[in-house]
Order: C-alpha cells, then sequence, then structure tokens
C-alpha cells in the first residue's frame, strides 16, 4: 500500500504540513484560512497537499458560516444538500447537530457523501462548533489504499462493474430517512427513491489513480445484477474498505475545520458522545463531472 510521507513539510512561510497518525490525512498549521489563502502559492501548497493526503484539518479557525463558504469557494463550485434545510440566511451550510439523549447520529456509518447524485460532491468542509468533551472523533478511510489492496483478479473484476445506488438504502443504520429528522431539518425527500450508475471502481480525475467507490450503505446491487447476487461481494468490499490499516482518526476541537476529497474518501461518524451535545457545520462543494 503506498503511504504518504510522514515527515513534517515547511512550505510556504509559516506554513506546516504534518501528516496524520495512519493510512491518509495531514494537518496545516500556520495560517488562517480567513486572511493566508489569497497567496497563490500557499493555495497551491494546500490543493496540492489535498491531493496527496486526501484529507485535511486547520486547528484553531474562527469562522462564521460565511466564511466557512468561503474557505470552500477556493476549491470549486458550491452545491447543495439535497435533504436538508440550511442554516437561516446560510444557503449552503448544513448544521449537523446531535442533543443530548439522542440515539442515532448523521453518517454513523462508513460512507462516501451522497453517492446517490449523479454527479456526486467532490469535497466536503466540516467545521466544528459544539463539541463533547470526550468521543465524536471522525474516522476516514483512503480509497486509493484499499483499491491497491485487492488481488489482481479482484481489481479486474471491478473494472467492469457499475453500481446501483441509492439514497433510500436498506444496507445498515445509515440512511438518509432513519438519521435526518433527528440531527438536521429535512427539506425535501423526493430524490431517496431515485437510482444512480456509478462505477465500484474510480478514476480519480486529478490524480489518474484508482479508488475503491462502494459506500455499501447506498449501493443496492450491480448493475445487471440483482440484489441476492451482489450482496457477497458488496459486503466483502464494504468490510475491506474500512479495514485499520485503510484508516485515520480525527480528533475534534472546536474551530476544527476539515476538508476531504468525497473521490477517495470514505468516512464514519463515530456515536460515542450520549451525554453531550454535538454541532458540526457542514458545506459541500460540487463537482463537474460524472465519476469514470
Amino acid at each position: 500500500m503506498q503511504r504518504p510521507d510522514r515527515s513534517t513539510d515547511i512550505l510556504a512561510p509559516a506554513l506546516q504540513i504534518t501528516p496524520w497518525q495512519g493510512a491518509l490525512g495531514a494537518e496545516i498549521s500556520g495560517i488562517d484560512v480567513r486572511h493566508d489563502l489569497d497567496d497563490p502559492e500557499t493555495m497551491a501548497q494546500i490543493r496540492d497537499a489535498l491531493h496527496r493526503y486526501q484529507v485535511l484539518s486547520f486547528r484553531d479557525q474562527a469562522l462564521t458560516p460565511d466564511d466557512q463558504v468561503a474557505f470552500a469557494a477556493r476549491f470549486g463550485e458550491i452545491d447543495r444538500y439535497p435533504f436538508a434545510e440550511p442554516l437561516p440566511g446560510h444557503p449552503a451550510v448544513v448544521a449537523v447537530t446531535k442533543e443530548p439523549g439522542t440515539a442515532l447520529n448523521f453518517g454513523g456509518v462508513w460512507h462516501s457523501d451522497s453517492p446517490y447524485m449523479p454527479i456526486p460532491p467532490r469535497a466536503t468542509v466540516l467545521y466544528g462548533v459544539d463539541i463533547p468533551s470526550q468521543g465524536g472523533d471522525t474516522m476516514f478511510a483512503n480509497m486509493y489504499a484499499a483499491h491497491e489492496a485487492l488481488s489482481p483478479g479482484m481489481r479486474r473484476m471491478l473494472a467492469g462493474l457499475n453500481g446501483v445506488f441509492c439514497a433510500c438504502c436498506v444496507h445498515g443504520p445509515g440512511t438518509e430517512a432513519l438519521k435526518l429528522g433527528d440531527v438536521v431539518r429535512i427539506r425535501d425527500t423526493a430524490l431517496a427513491a431515485d437510482e444512480v450508475l456509478h462505477p465500484i471502481a474510480r478514476t480519480h480525475p486529478e490524480t489518474g489513480r484508482k479508488a475503491l467507490y462502494a459506500s455499501r450503505v447506498h449501493v443496492q446491487r450491480f448493475e445487471d445484477m440483482t440484489e441476492t447476487e451482489s450482496a457477497p461481494l458488496l459486503d466483502f468490499l464494504d468490510t475491506h474498505a474500512c479495514q485499520p490499516d485503510f484508516t485515520a482518526r480525527l480528533q475534534w476541537r472546536r474551530g476544527t475545520l476539515v476538508i476531504f476529497d468525497n473521490r477517495c474518501v470514505q468516512h464514519l461518524a463515530l456515536n460515542d458522545y450520549p451525554a453531550e451535545r454535538r454541532e458540526v457545520h457542514r458545506v459541500v462543494i460540487a463537482d463537474d463531472r460524472r465519476p469514470e
């Protein structure tokens, strides 16, 4: 498995890139994202780091919802999550909130964001507003590494397979219908039953690398196959993709900003803080092409 270099990179003045422990991710320090990204060299280094590490975290950022949107817009056009009402006055920002005593959490299974859309998001930007004193971490998984670890025969077979993706999925407790009412304000569920086809092994349009794209909670079956026929292989890929060797863990603090590349990353929000409140703001960056 190809891993990012674990050393610390010192690049533009004051900017440092320190890889996380694990198979992906890096922390960017020494900058304030509200003021320091107008420098083309700094922005180019951050873009390169996102391609290299797949997930970037920025600690101790004091951001308004508009600041978060401005940061996200540096990476592409802003999109909207189709199922949730945004923050009042901030149409691109969704507050994902879990109150004490709420059983379910948003994103509590391994998944890619919105793979059931005809053109799924390029990336997601999260910002920690209210963070539990303990727990509430997010796990990330490297889908390049998951694909590369498969046998040559399995990779050849997946190269010819499309998955049927749908928001109204029945393969786990992470469906939109089960979670939305407790953690976000529901806007529209009209798209929940729509089905789209995407490759199970997709090629990243900027790096050219193959990534496993089999978000089990949203994959109904393979194209031209039944759910019964598809289930054994889809279940294997789901278990394979989240092996510890492919993962890294982010411990949230208030003011932590995160961007991850949705085309080559799965993630999981841990639900281990039953007596505390958690609020994270979410902005989605649109892609400009279908998965290939």
